[in-house]
C-alpha cells in the first residue's frame, strides 16, 4: 500500500517489492505489481477511495482490487446506477488510467476537493458528465491518451516528464485552463477548447498543434513564464481569440500559424512580444464602434495581416502601445479598409499600400492614406456621432462614407440641420469646427474618450453639455488651436500630442468639475485665461507655456498636481478660487511659478504648498481665517509676501518649511501665527517683518513680530 516516484533503491534491499505498490514512474530497483484491469462496482455510487472495486464487473468489491497508478480503472453500465456520481475526493488523488468508453448509461465524474493526478489514459463516453472546480494533471512517462467524447472537462495540466499526452478527439475544457508544465503534449490534429493556454515553469516542454483549431477565451489567452527549454510548434494551426472583453495576446516573440482575434465588441487588445505569424486577423465590431489592437513590440506576417473594418463606423484601430514610438508590421500582404492607424509602418511586400477609408492618427510609415477632405454635419435631432450625418457639402445629403477620418476636417454650420449630436465611443476625431454654427446646438460627450488629432473651435451657437467622466485627449503631432469663442467646455482636457502643441486662441473655461491634464507634447496659454476645477501633468514630457493670463483652478483637493515635465512660467497668475472650506493642495515639483493667489474669499480651508517651490509672488485675497501648510523640510522661496490676516481673521502657516523672502522688505503683513515649526532663513534686507499682532507658538527663527520700519531717505 505504498505509491513511488522517482526513486532508486540500492543497497542489499534492492530489488525491493510489497503488496499494492503504485508505480508513479521513474523508479528503479522496486518490483511493482502488474498492471491490470479493475472495475467500479457499487451501484450507488461513491468516492473514489472507498471499497468499491472489484476483479471483473459486477463481482465483489474489496480494497484490495483499488486501483494502482499502473492500472486501468473501468467504469460501465454494469455495477453502476444510471446517473450516479463517482468522486474524486481527496485533496491529492493519484489515480491510473480511466476506461468509461463503453459507459452507455448516464453517470457523472465529480472532481470537486482537490487536484487529481492520473497516470494512464483517460477515456469517456458521450454519456458521461464531467464536473467540478479541480484540475486533472496528467504524469505518466509514457505516452497518455484522452478520449473526451464530445464532453467538456476541467483544467488539464501537462506534467508528465519525458512523455506524452495526445488527443484522440477533439478537448473541451470550456473557460478552464490548458496548462503545459512538462512534457510535451501532441493535438493530434484535434481541436482545443481552453480559457487559457499556460507555460508555467521554466522546463523542457513540447507543443504540437498540427492542423488543429484553437479556441481560447481568456482575456490572458496565451501567458509564457520562460522560453528555456520549450519547443512550440505551431504546425498550420489556427488560434481564435475568442473574448469579447479586453485581450492581451502575449506571444513570447514565439512563431504561430494563424491568430484570429475574433471578438465582436468595441474592446482594446495588445499583442506583446516580437512574434512571428502566417496570418494575423482582426475582426470589426459588430456595431458602430472601433476595435482597437495595440502592439509593444514589432511584429512579422509572413501571409496576410488583415484589418478590414465592416463599413465606415466599424472600424479598427490598429497602433503602438506607446504613443511616438513606432511599430514596424513587417507583411506581406495587407488586406485593410475601414481602419485607422497611429504609430505603425508598414514594411515588407505590403509597404505602401493603399487601405480603404483608413484614418491617419499620426507617426505612420508605408501606408498610403485617402486624401483629406471636409464633411458637414446635416441631421436633425438627437443623434450620434457615428449616425450618417455626413454629407460632403454645406447643407448636402448625408451618406455613411462621408463619415470623418481623423486627417479630414467636420464641419458644424447653420445650413445644417442639427439638434443633439453626442459622442457614443472612443473615436479618432478630426479637426473639429463649430465655429460656424450660431443657431442652438448641444454637443454631448457622452462620458467616452475620444481622441482629437486636429484643432477645436467652438460656435457660439453650441452648448456643451457637462460630464465629469468624459475626455477628449488631443494628439495630433503639430501645432493645433483650441478656439473657445466663449462656449464653455463641460468636459474633461488631456493634451496627449507627443512632439505636438495645443495652442489657445483665446480664453479656455472647464467646468469646476474637469480637470485640464497634460500628459505629453506642448500646452501654450499665450495670453489667454485658463479656467478649470484641476490641472494636472503626468510623466517628464510635457511642457506647460503658462503665458500671460490668469490660471483659475475653481476646484478643491490636489488642485495644482504637476507631476513633472518643462514649465514656463511667464506672468501667469494662479488663483485658487473655491470658496468651502475644503482643503486643497498645490503639488510644485519644485519648479519656479510667477505668482500663487489663495482665493476664495470665504472659506476656513488649508493649502498644503507641497515641493521646494519658487514664487515670484504669493498672495491670499481671502477675508477669513485659513491655513497655508508649507510642508515638511522643504524651502519655498517667494520674491514677494503678499498674505496677510485681520482682527479675528488670522492666516496660520503651518508645517516645518524654511520660507526665504528674496525681494523686499515685507511691510503692511499682519495677524499671522507660525504655529508650525517653520522658519525664516535668509531675508532681504534680513528680517521678516510679521507684524505686531502676529505670534510665533511654533517658535520658527527669524519671525519677526514687529512691523516693518517706515522707509527712510539716506545721504551720502
Amino acid at each position: 500500500d505504498a505509491d513511488f516516484r522517482d526513486i532508486y533503491v540500492v543497497g542489499t534491499a534492492a530489488p525491493i517489492s510489497g503488496t499494492r505498490v503504485g508505480d508513479l514512474r521513474g523508479c528503479r530497483g522496486i518490483t511493482f505489481d502488474a498492471p491490470k484491469t479493475v472495475y467500479w462496482v457499487t451501484a450507488g455510487g461513491g468516492n473514489w477511495s472507498g471499497t468499491n472495486w472489484s476483479n471483473s464487473a459486477g463481482g465483489a468489491a474489496s480494497d484490495v482490487y483499488f486501483p494502482l497508478a499502473q492500472d486501468t480503472a473501468a467504469i460501465v453500465n454494469t455495477g453502476l446506477n444510471t446517473s450516479a456520481t463517482v468522486t474524486l475526493d481527496t485533496a491529492i488523488v493519484t489515480i491510473s488510467g480511466i476506461d468509461m468508453s463503453s459507459r452507455s448509461n448516464a453517470m457523472t465524474l465529480a472532481n470537486s476537493v482537490g487536484t487529481t493526478y492520473i497516470y494512464g489514459n483517460l477515456t469517456l463516453s458521450s454519456s458521461v458528465t464531467a464536473s467540478g472546480i479541480y484540475g486533472m494533471v496528467f504524469s505518466g512517462r509514457n505516452t497518455q491518451t484522452i478520449t473526451s467524447a464530445g464532453k467538456a472537462l476541467f483544467s488539464i495540466t501537462v506534467d508528465s516528464y519525458g512523455g506524452t499526452v495526445q488527443l484522440a478527439d477533439a478537448l473541451n475544457l470550456g473557460a478552464n485552463n490548458f496548462n503545459i508544465q512538462n512534457g510535451t503534449f501532441d493535438s493530434k490534429n484535434y481541436n482545443v477548447t481552453a480559457g487559457q493556454l499556460y507555460y508555467p515553469l521554466v522546463s523542457v516542454t513540447t507543443t504540437k498543434f498540427g492542423s488543429s483549431t484553437v479556441s481560447l477565451s481568456s482575456t490572458g489567452p496565451i501567458s509564457v513564464t520562460s522560453l528555456v527549454g520549450m519547443t512550440f510548434d505551431a504546425g498550420t494551426s489556427q488560434i481564435n481569440l475568442t473574448s469579447t472583453s479586453a485581450t492581451t495576446f502575449a506571444g513570447a516573440g514565439l512563431t504561430f500559424y494563424n491568430v484570429s482575434f475574433t471578438g465582436t465588441t468595441a474592446a482594446t487588445h495588445a499583442v506583446t512580444g516580437t512574434n512571428t505569424f502566417n496570418n494575423l486577423t482582426l475582426t470589426a465590431p459588430a456595431s458602430a464602434g472601433l476595435m482597437q489592437c495595440t502592439f509593444s513590440a514589432n511584429q512579422t506576417i509572413n501571409g496576410t495581416l488583415t484589418v478590414a473594418g465592416a463599413s465606415a463606423v466599424r472600424r479598427i484601430f490598429v497602433r503602438s502601445d506607446t504613443l511616438g514610438t513606432t511599430r514596424t508590421l513587417t507583411v506581406n500582404t495587407l488586406s485593410a479598409t475601414d481602419c485607422d492607424f497611429r504609430d505603425i509602418t508598414i514594411a515588407g511586400t505590403a509597404a505602401g499600400s493603399s487601405p480603404t477609408r483608413a484614418g491617419d492618427c499620426g507617426g505612420n510609415t508605408g501606408i498610403t492614406f485617402p486624401v483629406a477632405k471636409t464633411v458637414y454635419w446635416n441631421l436633425a435631432g438627437a443623434q450620434n456621432w457615428s449616425a450618417t450625418g455626413w454629407a460632403a457639402s454645406s447643407g448636402g445629403a448625408p451618406a455613411v462614407n462621408n463619415f470623418p477620418l481623423a486627417q479630414d476636417i467636420a464641419k458644424f454650420d447653420d445650413a445644417g440641420s442639427a439638434g443633439t449630436v453626442s459622442i457614443d465611443t472612443a473615436w479618432n476625431l478630426p479637426n473639429m469646427d463649430f465655429s460656424a454654427r450660431t443657431s442652438a446646438m448641444t454637443f454631448s460627450h457622452g462620458g467616452y474618450a475620444p481622441v482629437c488629432y486636429g484643432s477645436w473651435a467652438w460656435g457660439t451657437g453650441v452648448t456643451s453639455s457637462v460630464s465629469t467622466t468624459g475626455r477628449v485627449n488631443f494628439s495630433g503631432r503639430s501645432v493645433k488651436t483650441f478656439t473657445s469663442n466663449g462656449v464653455s467646455t463641460g468636459f474633461n482636457i488631456t493634451i496627449d500630442c507627443f512632439s505636438g502643441t495645443v495652442q489657445l486662441a483665446d480664453s479656455i473655461t472647464l467646468g469646476s468639475t474637469n480637470t485640464l491634464t497634460l500628459t505629453s507634447g506642448t500646452f501654450d496659454a499665450v495670453s489667454y485665461n485658463v479656467t478649470t476645477g484641476l490641472f494636472t501633468t503626468s510623466g517628464a514630457l510635457p511642457t506647460i507655456k503658462m503665458g500671460s493670463g490668469t490660471w483659475t483652478l475653481s476646484g478643491t483637493g490636489a488642485v495644482w498636481n504637476n507631476n513633472g515635465g518643462t514649465l514656463y512660467k511667464g506672468t501667469a497668475n494662479i488663483v485658487l478660487s473655491d470658496t468651502s472650506a475644503t482643503a486643497r493642495t498645490f503639488f510644485g515639483a519644485n519648479l519656479s511659478y510667477n505668482k500663487l493667489t489663495i482665493g476664495g474669499t470665504t472659506g476656513t480651508s488649508t493649502l498644503t504648498i507641497s515641493g521646494n517651490n519658487q514664487f515670484t509672488e504669493l498672495a491670499s485675497t481671502k477675508t477669513v481665517a485659513h491655513t497655508i501648510n508649507l510642508g515638511t523640510s522643504v524651502t519655498t522661496t517667494v520674491g514677494k509676501w503678499s498674505v496677510s490676516g485681520s482682527a479675528g481673521n488670522v492666516v496660520s502657516l503651518s508645517g516645518t518649511f524654511t520660507l526665504i523672502i528674496a525681494g523686499a522688505a515685507v511691510s503692511g503683513v499682519d495677524y499671522l501665527s507660525n504655529t508650525g515649526a517653520g522658519s525664516v532663513s535668509s531675508t532681504s534686507p534680513g528680517e521678516f517683518f510679521a507684524g505686531a499682532n502676529s505670534t510665533n507658538p511654533g517658535g520658527g527663527a527669524n519671525f519677526t513680530l514687529t512691523a516693518a520700519p517706515a522707509p527712510r531717505t539716506l545721504y551720502w
